[in-house]
Order: structure tokens, then sequence, then C-alpha cells
């Protein structure tokens, strides 16, 4: 689906979208201190996962959507999303304070300022 969905859906701009393959049910991200899998909420047994990344000055709680988000974890620094649970090939490097939430096979990484 193009951006514009999701745009809507999210009531925010989307800078990228991401797509990762998975073996153990999620997204791998970190750097040379720290390690993190995160679960991509979904209940199929799904081989990737959408991740969106957005900078919006809304927190994803307070925000209308027709999805149900969970939040999962707040990171800060620079950390990798890697292309696969299982590897660490990088696809992406953040860079920032980010809320990580998650619903059906989607993760969102939101730009969080002044956290």
């Amino acid at each position: 689906m193009p951006n514009s969905f999701y745009e809507k859906k999210f009531g925010a701009k989307i800078d990228l979208i991401l797509h990762t393959k998975k073996m153990t049910g999620g997204v791998r991200i970190g750097n040379k201190a720290f390690a993190l899998s995160i679960t991509n909420g979904s209940i199929r047994n799904t081989d990737t996962t959408m991740i969106f990344v957005i900078d919006t000055p809304a927190k994803m709680h307070t925000m209308h959507t027709d999805f149900c988000y969970t939040f999962f974890a707040w990171v800060h620094g620079k950390f990798n999303i890697y292309i696969a649970d299982y590897n660490s090939d990088i696809v992406e490097t953040l860079n920032g304070d980010y809320g990580i939430f998650i619903d059906n096979g989607i993760v969102i990484f939101q730009r969080w300022e002044n956290t």
C-alpha cells in the first residue's frame, strides 16, 4: 500500500518504510552495547515485518487511528535495524529517541524529541 494510506491512518508523515525477514517473530535492533528483539505482534506466521519510521510531535498513544498499538520500548542513541532477526546485516541505522510500538505484523519507530 502507498505511504499516503498509512500516513492517513497514523496521522503523521512516514519517513521510511522497511521490510525485514523474521524467523523468531520480530525485528532485531542493537549496536555494540546492546541487542533487542522486538516482537512484531503478529498472530499470523508471516516471514516479514513492516517497519514504519515516523516523525511526529504527538505521542502514539494520543493519536487517533484505526489501529491499536502496544507500546513496547523506548530507545535512546544510535542503533541499527537488522535485515533479519537471526543475523547482523544492517538495513538501517537510526539515531535519537524513539518510542517503539507494535501491532499485528507492524513495528513503528516514532521519533521523540525532548524526551
